[in-house]
């Protein structure tokens, strides 16, 4: 628990305003791009179908990987039962 504690703090920490990714101009165009979609979407969402705004998507982190976390499940081969 306490190396979860840990990665959940730092990527706490390390989050940017999306907002001002977009306006700063060193940001990569593609990366820019993205989050320009997702502020359109998220306002589509608080407009169109009454979705709460909040601030869900309003925070970027790069964590450097493909993935923040992985869960693994594992089952004896053929099998259905975990």
């Amino acid at each position: 628990y306490a190396q979860s504690l840990k990665g959940h703090v730092e990527i706490m920490a390390a989050r940017q305003d999306v907002e001002e990714l977009i306006d700063d101009p060193s940001i990569p165009g593609t990366l820019r791009a993205r989050m320009e979609s997702a502020s359109a979407i998220r306002q589509f969402a608080i407009d169109e179908l009454a979705l709460p705004d909040n601030n869900s998507y309003r925070s970027y982190v790069n964590v450097g990987r493909d993935a923040v976390t992985w869960a693994i499940f594992a089952a004896p081969e053929f099998s259905l039962t975990p």
